[in-house]
């Protein structure tokens, strides 16, 4: 089995039961990271890491976000619609 095939049907329970990361984390990476109107999200799943960047960035940046379950993708596209979404791997 794939990974693309372990994650596909796994979304609903991912996004309700995958922790979330602290506030304080992405008040770090904003401070340590260089301004940027784009921050690309790899392994994006269903979103969980975008909610706390808008949170502390706000919805004005560019996310482009990849993930390489396409359920993932359509769950994220629901809650993030501004968001940039592909299915792909994150792998140069």
């Amino acid at each position: 089995m794939n990974r693309k095939q372990k994650f596909d049907g796994l979304a609903d329970d991912y996004d309700r039961n995958r922790p979330r990361c602290t506030s304080d984390l992405f008040q770090m990476i904003k401070s340590r990271s260089p301004v940027r109107d784009r921050l690309r999200i790899v392994d994006a799943g269903t979103g969980i890491v975008l909610e706390g960047l808008i949170d502390v960035l706000g919805q004005e940046h560019d996310y482009p976000a990849v993930d390489v379950s396409t359920n993932m993708v359509e769950s994220a596209r629901q809650k993030f619609p501004f968001a940039e979404w592909t299915v792909g791997g994150g792998e140069p």
